[in-house]
C-alpha cells in the first residue's frame, strides 16, 4: 500500500474496506475521523461516527466512509505501528484545494 499517494479533492468522499483472515485489524486515519465505521462489515448493521481508528475482528470485515474537509496529506495505515512501517501498510491520500 505505500507509495507517492493518492490524489483527492476538498470535500471528496472515501471508503475504505479492511479485512484479514488472520488477526484482529486496527485501522486509523492520521488527519481525522471517519464519518461513518462498520466493525462487522454489513451496512444494515448500526454504525460507529467519529472514529479515528476502529477495530475489525479477524476473520470478519469492516467499512468506513470518510469526508476530506480540507487540503492535507492524510494517511490510513494499521494502528500497529511497526506493522506500518515494515510492511509498508501505508496509504496517503494528498487532498488538494
Amino acid at each position: 500500500m505505500a507509495g507517492s499517494g493518492e490524489a483527492a479533492c476538498c470535500g471528496g468522499r472515501s471508503q475504505g474496506l479492511h479485512c484479514l483472515a488472520t488477526i484482529i485489524l486496527a485501522p486509523h486515519r492520521i488527519g481525522g475521523d471517519g464519518d461513518h465505521g462498520w466493525e462487522q462489515g454489513s451496512f444494515t448493521g448500526p454504525h460507529a461516527s467519529g472514529l479515528e481508528t476502529w477495530f475489525i475482528r479477524g476473520i470478519s470485515a469492516g467499512a468506513a466512509t470518510y469526508a476530506f474537509r480540507q487540503t492535507a496529506v492524510y494517511n490510513c495505515l494499521t494502528h500497529n505501528l511497526i506493522e506500518a512501517v515494515e510492511l509498508g501498510a501505508l496509504a496517503p491520500v494528498v487532498v488538494e484545494g
